[in-house]
This record gives structure tokens, C-alpha cells and sequence, in this order.
């Protein structure tokens, strides 16, 4: 390749750098400074795909050795992460070594299907949340061990949903976990409340679920499986069920 040639890639590789600088760290300056119930608060619920395509921005401009990019897109990545590890797992699951194990199957506005036959039923109900959002429990007991499985699916909560929730998890005396769609990302400032009320953390690894696929890219992060301390998770799969038209997720769930 001739000098002029390898002179005009260069400009063309920093223009690209520099108009994906603008985006990115614009996009970055807004998702630090959202205001609850605003438009900016809608682009900070898509944090998560702003930092992958940081990801693959900063890897192009390491593989071109273009150094002062490479510092200054990780220092965005650095701001998008802890951003999002604030509150959730980017790419791993958290777990607990020991304590009882369940397989769990989760579908949309269905009831949990827990894969074990050693348990015995001890409570169940539901949450009085109308036609958008669906949210029911299951208490159990396996080994000695009670355990509280809640299942919600909440597609345009508000305040009072996430208080019912919260106030009956606070009344628990036995482990709780919370397996559903919350309606926003963790670090949306209504889960964010929620799961300071409750002590609540998220176990799980990013999960992207839409009603016509196992994965999408381009929706929010707005499944979760929660538990205290005392819970885990081993492993997690999702797909898409072709018989009920909706997506799944199957996760081994363990806690003491």
C-alpha cells in the first residue's frame, strides 16, 4: 500500500474515532446524569448495548495500536461498567458453594415450574397487579430448607407494584428469591429503590429476552433472578418455546 494510500485509511480510521468519541461519550454524559421519568432515563436503560459497543470499539482501535483512543474509549468503559455493576452482573452469575440445589423453569405469565419432586408445598398466591403485570409465589420446603420463589413479569409497573412486592419480601423470614421481568434495568432508579428497600441482589448474568426470540440485542435488561446472600445461581439457559410462542429461561438455583 503507497504513502497517500495509507495517509487517506489513517484520516478515514479517525474520523470514525473521533464521531464514535461523540456518540459514545455524549451518550455517556447522559446516562450520568438521567433524570428520573425523562427521555434521558430511557437511554440510560439501554447502558448495557452503549457499553458492548464500547467493547468493540475500544478492541478495533487496540488491534490499529491507536493508543489514545484505546485510553480514551477504556476510560468510558470504565464509566459504563460501574455504572452497571452497581447494581448488576454484566457477564457472569453470582453463586454460593453449597446448600440445596432447584431447576426452575421460567416462561412469561406463567406459573414457575420447580423440577423437583422431593418438596413439599407449604404456601403459594398472587399479587393483584391487572392485566400488564403478573407476579405470584410459591413457599417450599426441600431438606429442612423453606425457600420463597417469587415470579413476576412486569411489563409497565409502577411504585405501588414494586412496594407490594418489597413489603411482602420484607415480611419473609425464609430465603427469597426473585425470578421475572422487572420492567427496567437494575440501574433504573425504580428497581435501584427496590432492591436498596429489600437488600435484594441480582445473581444472574446480562440476560437479553424478547417476547419473539431467546435473545435480542436490541432489548433492555429487564430480567432478573434476586436472592439475599444465602442464595445462587449454578446455571442459566434461555431459548424460545415454539409451542407457547414465548421465551424461557431454565436456571439451577442454589441456596442455604
Amino acid at each position: 500500500m503507497g504513502y497517500f494510500s495509507q495517509r487517506k485509511r489513517k484520516e478515514r480510521e479517525n474520523i470514525f474515532f473521533k464521531i464514535m468519541l461523540i456518540i459514545l461519550g455524549v451518550l455517556t454524559i447522559v446516562t450520568l446524569f438521567s433524570v428520573p421519568e425523562s427521555f434521558t432515563e430511557r437511554i440510560k436503560d439501554y447502558l448495557f448495548q452503549i457499553y458492548i459497543i464500547n467493547i468493540f470499539i475500544f478492541v478495533y482501535a487496540l488491534i490499529l495500536r491507536r493508543f489514545f483512543y484505546v485510553f480514551v474509549f477504556l476510560m468510558i468503559l470504565f464509566v459504563n461498567y460501574t455504572q452497571i455493576a452497581s447494581y448488576a452482573n454484566v457477564f457472569t452469575n453470582m453463586e454460593v458453594l453449597s446448600g440445596q440445589k432447584i431447576l426452575v423453569h421460567y416462561e412469561p405469565s406463567k406459573t414457575l415450574i420447580i423440577d423437583e419432586k422431593d418438596k413439599d408445598i407449604l404456601n403459594s398466591g398472587h399479587f393483584n397487579f391487572g392485566s400488564e403485570n403478573y407476579a405470584d409465589f410459591i413457599t417450599f420446603e426441600k431438606n429442612r430448607k423453606i425457600v420463597t420463589l417469587i415470579n413476576a413479569d412486569l411489563r409497565n409497573p409502577n411504585e405501588n407494584h414494586y412496594k407490594a412486592l418489597a413489603d411482602f419480601i420484607i415480611k419473609q423470614d425464609n430465603p427469597v428469591i426473585v425470578i421475572g421481568r422487572l420492567g427496567y434495568p437494575a440501574w433504573n432508579k425504580k428497581v435501584r429503590s427496590f432492591l436498596d428497600e429489600t437488600n435484594l441482589q441480582v445473581k444472574n448474568r446480562t440476560v437479553l429476552i424478547s417476547d419473539n426470540s431467546g435473545f435480542s440485542l436490541l432489548e433492555r435488561p429487564v430480567f432478573y433472578i434476586l436472592g439475599f446472600d444465602n442464595s445462587g445461581i449454578s446455571s442459566i439457559e434461555t431459548g424460545y418455546n415454539d409451542n407457547t410462542s414465548k421465551p424461557y429461561v431454565i436456571s439451577e438455583l442454589n441456596f442455604y
